[in-house]
């Protein structure tokens, strides 16, 4: 099963600006699911962990973010990304390390699973 890590903007100026990004990561997830893969989602994985847990430094969710992202077959950048320097820096990150970025879903079905994780784990 493919792994895809879905990246845009997470963080919004305001709580509701950043439950609306997250509300819309989901529904990208819920896509994912539905055709058949599998999905990390940092919007639903830390969402608002800046007020849950303030003690945690923002370089920790961003290292943790980053080494999945490194482990998936797929980072999918969801449409309205383009002014957003975290959605930039992960998918430069994901071509880095040899991980292809898809705008949209239909791409993720030519793409081989990474033989450096084991398909069945």
């Amino acid at each position: 099963m493919k792994l895809v890590y879905i990246t845009g903007p997470n963080v919004g100026s305001s709580y509701h600006q950043t439950e609306a990004y997250i509300t819309y990561a989901r529904e990208w997830a819920e896509r994912l699911a539905r055709a058949g893969y599998a999905f990390y989602c940092p919007h639903l994985n830390t969402a608002h962990f800046d007020t849950i847990a303030p003690d945690v430094p923002e370089t920790f969710w961003r290292e943790m973010n980053l080494n999945i992202l490194r482990r998936c077959d797929a980072a999918l950048v969801v449409p309205g990304w383009d002014n957003d320097e975290a959605t930039r820096r992960d998918a430069e990150y994901a071509e880095r390390w040899g991980v292809p970025v898809v705008l949209d879903i239909d791409e993720i079905a030519q793409l081989r699973v990474k033989k450096t994780r084991r398909s069945g784990s």
